[in-house]
């Protein structure tokens, strides 16, 4: 929870960009107000978003840099209108696309969601693109799988020693662990992920996904990761058949080729574990951790970290 004084640089930051923009105050609306941001609706045009607490700065010009990346490669994404930094308090103001998100779309679970989910992997494959100009794609190396499955390991094994035994995510995460342990990730694709590409950061409109949102957890990882259907739509449950059609079609519109679906589908519940892994310990900034383990990609994330603070700053007002 933030601090009362969070609270007040976080108003005033939001007056000065009120002001400066000459939007009325009475049309503003907080509609997320999280652990570490809090974002807003300005009228029918704008979203403002601002960093508070954590990396702020890191976080903003990650996010600010994704969607010029990710757009640069014609996917749905927010417009970049404006960015700054008042108060300690980094901001970054984008274009307001209308929708529902996936967890409130009607059409997932009906008539269209097949063309729905087709979308959903087109979308993916266009971000990736823009996103691993950055870093070339490659297969995962031995050195690197061991390093990421022993720091999966680690992570869980410190968190199981942390809560009781016998809670639901204690036998969660055991389940997660006896995956990683019998798996072997040597050969899997690696390159630069969205970081959080899920239904509440999905906008849609009956078959048509409008816009992506929300590129501030932007790492190295396993690309093929963020295709698991569960994965996407974690709010949402399906049958095993439609589970099956579905994923297919995701897969389909990320022109993932029939000669690595069968790969795919072997290392689908490591994918899911390692999902579950960083979603329930994202708290902890884990996946800084997890992706980050060896030298060669630290070389990477320095140039991702250089390029993503330098690339389109000038064209930022």
């Amino acid at each position: 929870m933030m601090k009362r004084v969070e609270i007040e640089r976080a108003n005033k930051v939001l007056n000065s960009v009120l002001y400066a923009r000459s939007i009325d105050s009475r049309t503003c609306t907080l509609i997320t107000a999280g652990t570490l941001n809090l974002v807003y609706r300005l009228g029918e045009d704008h979203i403002l978003k601002l960093y508070i607490l954590g990396e702020v700065m890191d976080r903003r010009d990650i996010e600010m840099s994704g969607f010029n990346l990710a757009s640069s490669h014609g996917a749905a994404v927010p417009l970049v209108l404006a960015a700054g930094c008042e108060s300690s308090v980094p901001w970054l103001l984008t274009s307001l696309v209308g929708g529902k998100d996936l967890r409130h779309s009607a059409y997932l679970k009906g008539v269209a969601s097949k063309q729905l989910v087709y979308e959903l992997g087109r979308e993916l494959k266009k971000i990736h693109k823009g996103l691993n100009t950055l870093r070339k794609p490659s297969k995962l190396s031995a050195e690197t799988a061991e390093a990421l499955s022993d720091r999966l390991l680690a992570l869980v094994n410190e968190t199981l020693f942390e809560i009781p035994r016998e809670t639901a995510l204690a036998r969660t995460l055991r389940e997660a662990r006896t995956i990683i342990e019998n798996s072997d990730m040597e050969g899997l694709d690696y390159g630069i992920l969205h970081g959080d590409y899920q239904d509440k950061n999905i906008v849609t409109s009956s078959t048509t996904v409008r816009a992506v949102l929300d590129f501030e957890n932007i790492r190295p990882g396993l690309r093929h990761q963020e295709l698991v259907l569960e994965n996407i739509a974690c709010y949402i449950g399906f049958s095993s058949s439609q589970t099956e059609c579905l994923q297919s079609a995701i897969l389909d519109g990320y022109g993932l080729p029939e000669e690595y679906r069968s790969d795919f589908f072997k290392a689908k519940g490591l994918y899911q574990a390692i999902n579950l892994i960083e979603s329930l310990l994202s708290h902890k900034n884990y996946w800084t951790k997890l992706a980050f383990c060896t030298t060669s990609v630290n070389e990477a994330l320095d140039r991702l970290s250089y390029i993503f603070k330098n690339i389109n700053k000038n064209s930022i007002t």
